[in-house]
């Protein structure tokens, strides 16, 4: 099976004092990791260079451990996050819960306000959607379509 990328959001912030812009786009993946199981991506751009978090099950066993440790229930990921000044950054959490989620907080000089967003592992349901397999794909009732012979 292939690894289907979904669009969760995309948004980007201008900062007024220098004329910059911080770009985040989020997305969901069918197989990430060792194991291949579902997982979220935060892209974000600055200045023309573009870092990536992969909220994968190691790292997220990981940072939930140590979000167990200091007792919180959003737990800031420093290494994978831009914070070199109090006035612009790009901070970037797990939020512990039943569901994964990532939680990004951008923030610039020329705003006095955080923009906050959460993302789900969880992507939108349409039409048609299913989990894929081999066989073919399983949708809400479990039934399977396109159902190919082995």
């Amino acid at each position: 099976m292939s690894n289907i990328k979904t669009k969760i959001d995309e948004w980007e912030v201008r900062d007024l004092e220098d004329n910059g812009l911080l770009r985040i786009y989020v997305e969901h993946n069918t197989e990430m990791g060792n194991r291949g199981v579902p997982g979220i991506q935060v892209w974000y751009t600055i200045a023309g260079g573009t870092s990536i978090v992969n909220y994968e099950p190691l790292h997220v066993e990981r940072w939930a451990y140590q979000a167990r440790k200091q007792q919180t229930d959003e737990y800031l990921i420093t290494d994978h996050s831009w914070i070199n000044h109090e006035d612009t950054y790009i901070k970037n959490y797990l939020v512990l819960g039943e569901q994964l989620k990532a939680k990004v907080a951008v923030k610039v000089r020329s705003s006095a306000k955080v923009i906050t967003k959460e993302s789900s592992a969880r992507k939108p349901r349409g039409r048609g959607s299913g989990i894929q397999t081999r066989r073919g794909t399983i949708n809400r009732k479990s039934q399977i379509r396109n159902r190919k012979s082995p």
